[in-house]
């Protein structure tokens, strides 16, 4: 009830909840078409085995069949596991090949974050995995997507 409201005064939805719950924010999502919905921490990938990124990318394509939900491309960090490039380049580009680049935006979730990697390495780390993409699709993660969700411009 009270997430209902939340259109009516302006206000969006920065969901966070870890990969298993996925599915239940999805369903959520439907019911709220008019809710602004982001979901943190690129929907928080812990289980990184081949069982566990099925499941984490089931629920994604179920949040991104829903076009008032958009992705934040941050914290791919594991709490048990060094910063990995190349299995977090795999999750950001399936993550973006869902929401596509106008509904996905780079963000970092420093402090928390510095744990595993420094912030200017990790927005260079994700720069690099995107550099084969056009400028505009770039442009669109690093600033177009979050302008255009928080309304940070006309």
């Amino acid at each position: 009830k009270g997430l209902r409201l939340f259109p009516k005064y302006g206000f969006s939805w920065d969901l966070r909840v870890p990969f298993w719950h996925l599915q239940e924010a999805a369903e959520v999502c439907v019911l709220l078409p008019d809710l602004p919905v982001v979901v943190e921490h690129t929907g928080l990938p812990w289980d990184r085995s081949k069982e566990g990124l099925m499941e984490w990318g089931k629920a994604m394509k179920a949040l991104a069949a829903c076009r008032n939900v958009f992705l934040k491309i941050s914290e791919l960090g594991l709490a048990t596991a060094p910063w990995n490039y190349n299995e977090n380049r795999r999750i950001v580009r399936e993550a973006i090949a869902l929401f596509g680049f106008k509904r996905c935006m780079f963000a970092s979730n420093f402090p928390v974050s510095g744990l595993r990697i420094g912030y200017v390495d990790q927005a260079k780390a994700v720069a690099h995995m995107i550099k084969d993409c056009s400028e505009t699709e770039r442009r669109s993660l690093f600033h177009d997507s979050a302008n255009s969700f928080y309304r940070l411009e006309d």
